[in-house]
């Protein structure tokens, strides 16, 4: 088991039947599925792809395709687009 701080999470990534906890120093492998880590994590992240789920206070752009989280670029899906841009315009 790993103690894994909710704030230190950049980022979510699903791989099939895994996921890969993204922090700053290190990437944790996990077998959740995105959904169950989604209702784990709560309001301060939120889904942008079938396959990612970003920490907002770690995002530190975006644009309309895309959320970037320091160097790491990371694609908005079609069905959460206009969720995210609401979201991030709100929280400029």
């Amino acid at each position: 088991m790993i103690k894994v701080l909710f704030d230190d999470i950049l980022y979510v990534e699903s791989m099939r039947e895994y996921i890969y906890l993204h922090t700053s120093k290190e990437k944790i492998v996990t077998k959740l599925r995105t959904y169950e880590i989604e209702k784990l994590l709560g309001e301060g992240f939120v889904r942008i792809h079938r396959s990612f789920v970003v920490n907002i206070k770690r995002v530190t752009a975006f644009n309309a395709e895309d959320v970037f989280i320091g160097s790491v670029t990371l694609p908005i899906g079609v069905r959460y687009k206009k969720h995210v841009q609401g979201l991030f315009n709100k929280h400029g």
